[in-house]
């Protein structure tokens, strides 16, 4: 009887792993697309925030990809681009000392 409850419980937790993982894959293939291309960091600001007063669709993606961008912490008083659309990768390349941000789209 003990081990009919724990095989029971196994199967519960295997599904419901299996049904939040499907959950997970739908959610991060939903785009996303940013109704503008840049935002000052002001104090109080987060990555999620940001993109979700300047993004729409999914917000997830548009602050992991800040995220994997920019690094943390973010400073204040610094531009964050955006990525105009779920297409789009932002990428940045280093120049005689100085940082540029540049979007490639698909």
């Amino acid at each position: 009887m003990n081990s009919n409850k724990k095989t029971v419980r196994f199967l519960v937790m295997l599904i419901l792993g299996v049904a939040l993982g499907l959950a997970a894959l739908s959610i991060t293939k939903e785009p996303f697309s940013c109704n503008t291309s840049s935002h000052v960091v002001v104090e109080g600001d987060t990555f999620w925030e940001i993109a979700k007063n300047n993004c729409s669709g999914n917000i997830q993606k548009v602050s992991d990809e800040l995220v994997k961008v920019y690094g943390l912490p973010l400073e204040v008083g610094k531009i964050v681009y955006l990525p105009k659309s779920d297409d789009c990768t932002l990428f940045i390349k280093e120049d005689q000392g100085q940082e540029y941000i540049y979007e490639e789209c698909e």
